[in-house]
């Protein structure tokens, strides 16, 4: 290119290119830019607004099953019906009263568990049954609510009940309350449902009872777990539920993990040694064999 004068240039195939016309193009480059460059800002601010990374402000619920939580939280712990309960217990090995005679309290407890002891309980309606009595509680952990379709058992383990010693503290009488009970030895091991004397009907529970919870909602039961056998059962309870349109299983055990347990101290055809309380707190020996709970005179 060569120069013709003040703000004219002559470009190649002797184009007259003017001053202005520079001036024109740089300004229509330099608008295209700052317009590009406005576009992409927009873009960006508008995929912010769109599509939020952060979850400030955002009230939605989280979905508890996408996180890998169980459909309810869970709560257990063992229970006594002390006007039919009394206070039983039975040993592994023959102890002597001695050894048993400790205050009626937490610290008996601790040492008769020491001693490898393990309390019974009973369920009586037209006969008195063996059992372990658990109050479970069930708080439901859905966006949905969780419907129960069925609560049964599942047997661990089954073996010889301990037939050492037992120790009885007498009942004072009372009545019975709401349950779901389980018979440990039939093949089913359905909870069911118990009559107004008590005893267990062939209702199932879950058939008769129509139990769900929302999110946040708790239900309670105690749940029984009974064999007329002289055996120890290790089991857990198993739930099996629906929500949303699925079906999910849940095992229930005690909070530390371990399972439930019911001894069939009742049934044992004879101890080594039988002590009952006396109603002046002494332990005495049972001439009998068999686990009454007969007030020695």
């Amino acid at each position: 290119m060569s120069r013709s004068g003040s703000g004219t240039a002559i470009g190649e195939n002797n184009t007259v290119v003017t001053g202005v016309q520079n001036v024109h193009n740089g300004l229509r480059w330099s608008v295209v830019v700052w317009l590009a460059v406005l576009v992409v800002c927009m873009g960006l601010a508008g995929g912010y607004f769109l599509f939020p990374t952060g979850t400030e402000g955002d009230d939605r619920p989280q979905d508890p099953e996408k996180a890998g939580e169980k459909p309810f939280h869970v709560r257990v712990r063992q229970v006594w019906d002390l006007p039919q309960d009394g206070t039983f217990w039975v040993f592994p090995e023959r102890l002597t009263a001695g050894t048993l005679d400790a205050p009626w309290d937490k610290r008996a407890a601790e040492q008769y568990t020491s001693l490898g002891g393990m309390r019974g309980g009973r369920n009586c309606g037209e006969v008195c049954t063996p059992v372990s009595r658990y109050h479970v509680t069930l708080t439901g952990n859905r966006l949905q609510p969780v419907h129960i379709d069925a609560i049964r058992a599942k047997v661990l383990s089954k073996k010889a009940a301990p037939a050492g010693t037992f120790l009885c503290v007498p009942p004072q009488g009372g009545g019975p309350a709401d349950t779901v009970y389980v018979d440990l030895d039939s093949s089913g091991k359905d909870g069911v449902e118990v009559d107004k004397h008590n005893n267990p009907t062939t209702r199932i529970f879950a058939d008769g009872q129509n139990r769900y919870a929302a999110h946040g909602e708790p239900l309670d039961f105690i749940v029984l777990g009974g064999t007329a056998e002289p055996v120890l059962y290790a089991w857990e309870l198993e739930l099996e539920l629906s929500y949303d349109g699925k079906q999910e299983t849940q095992t229930i055990r005690l909070e530390n993990g371990t399972p439930f347990q019911t001894v069939g101290w009742l049934n044992v055809p004879a101890y080594d040694v039988v002590y009952v309380q006396h109603h002046t707190g002494k332990l005495v020996e049972s001439g009998d064999k068999r686990p009454r709970c007969t007030q020695p005179s």
